[in-house]
């Protein structure tokens, strides 16, 4: 299972604790602020990406969360101490290395997230110890059997008098990750999210999700260069323009990125 490796890390952080935190449990929950539209023809969010222009009507848009760890301490990146303010990396992505203490807390479940028909909810109860908590660690992994993709999205880009509908799916596996180069794991854990927390029992962690950020900056014109399905509807692949969209932004950390921890005590 996923977590086995983190088992000796689970035991020394609840038993070396410098904080002498006590143990406690509390609730992990995630929401969407992005506007959704509840027509006859099911639900959508639709919005204006102000980098290209196009307006994009989102149809489709599930995401695969979870694990999510929570560190002590904000991260060292590449073993060099970061300024307190090292969110300003709002470029980094998830294989950037960093040491951010101990593991201070652990949501370990997986929950597929459909964000059109469930724009909040709870993905479960996470466990830990007491004290301050100052980044996370989001991991995006396919399910057990790998029969379902870690994000999905589909809809309609529109500008001007181009009228582009599109789907696409994303596992950061071999079919987008050269292996010889990056593995493919380290992609899926988006690592070095802001976090500002004094962890308690009686708190809750809120993960916004913000699926306008998924394809944000996509040249949805690069589509038509292929060939559409019988329905006309393009298919986002590797290793073309809107994919690398699709492969980079939603592992994108800081304000550009879909991710927002909110602790609410």
């Amino acid at each position: 299972m996923i977590c086995r490796a983190l088992l000796p890390l689970l035991a020394l952080s609840g038993c070396v604790n410098s904080t002498g935190g006590e143990n406690i449990a509390f609730p992990v929950l995630w929401r969407t602020d992005a506007p959704i539209d509840d027509g006859a023809g099911g639900p959508t969010i639709t919005y204006v990406d102000d980098a290209t222009g196009y307006t994009v009507t989102l149809t489709e848009a599930t995401l695969l969360t979870g694990p999510l760890y929570l560190w002590s301490e904000r991260p060292s990146i590449v073993g060099a101490v970061v300024p307190l303010r090292w969110w300003w990396l709002g470029t980094a992505h998830a294989q950037d290395q960093f040491e951010a203490g101990f593991l201070r807390a652990e949501f370990t479940g997986q929950v597929q997230v459909d964000l059109l028909r469930d724009p909040e909810g709870q993905l479960g109860l996470a466990s830990g110890t007491a004290g301050p908590s100052r980044s996370a660690e989001l991991w995006l992994e396919p399910d057990v059997d790998g029969r379902v993709d870690t994000l999905v999205v589909a809809g309609v880009a529109t500008r001007d008098e181009l009228v582009i509908p599109f789907e696409g799916a994303i596992t950061w596996d071999a079919t987008w990750v050269d292996e010889s180069v990056v593995d493919p794991v380290t992609l899926r854990r988006v690592r070095g999210l802001s976090l500002e927390a004094d962890l308690t029992e009686a708190g809750t962690l809120e993960l916004g999700i913000d699926p306008t950020a998924f394809l944000a900056t996509a040249p949805f014109e690069t589509l038509l260069d292929q060939t559409p399905g019988e329905d006309g509807v393009y298919t986002i692949e590797a290793g073309t323009p809107v994919g690398d969209v699709l492969y980079t932004r939603p592992r994108r950390l800081g304000d550009s990125g879909p991710y927002q921890l909110v602790w609410n005590p």
